[in-house]
């Protein structure tokens, strides 16, 4: 039997038959499918959690600008109501916004 260029065989050399060389070409080439099976895996596995990463980078970066706008909106009204206290009329209505933008904000967080 003719042995396999490229085999190293783990057994005897000198086997006439050659089958140590050709079983262990064929450990070889498993082993070496099996490596890169995995390997294919782990770069899916790698594009999938990059793909989540700048998903979660997206979200957050829209959520945070979805939770400042009415934030600001009730912090500014809140000022204008402190600076104007003797405008009955001013404050009551500024409280109608802030109670908006606060329902906003809730609705932002609700799990429907």
């Amino acid at each position: 039997m003719v042995r396999q260029s490229g085999c190293d065989p783990l057994c005897d050399p000198a086997d006439p038959a050659g089958s140590c060389c050709l079983s262990d070409c064929g450990i070889k080439k498993k082993q070496k499918k099996k490596e890169l099976e995995q390997q294919d895996e782990l770069h899916k596995a790698l594009i999938a959690a990059d793909t989540a990463n700048r998903a979660k980078s997206t979200f957050l970066l829209n959520m945070s600008h979805d939770i400042r706008t009415p934030l600001n909106g009730i912090m500014g009204l809140l000022k204008i109501n402190m600076a104007h206290s003797d405008d009955e009329e001013l404050v009551r209505e500024n409280y109608k916004e802030m109670e908006k933008a606060a329902n906003h904000l809730l609705s932002l967080m609700s799990y429907k």
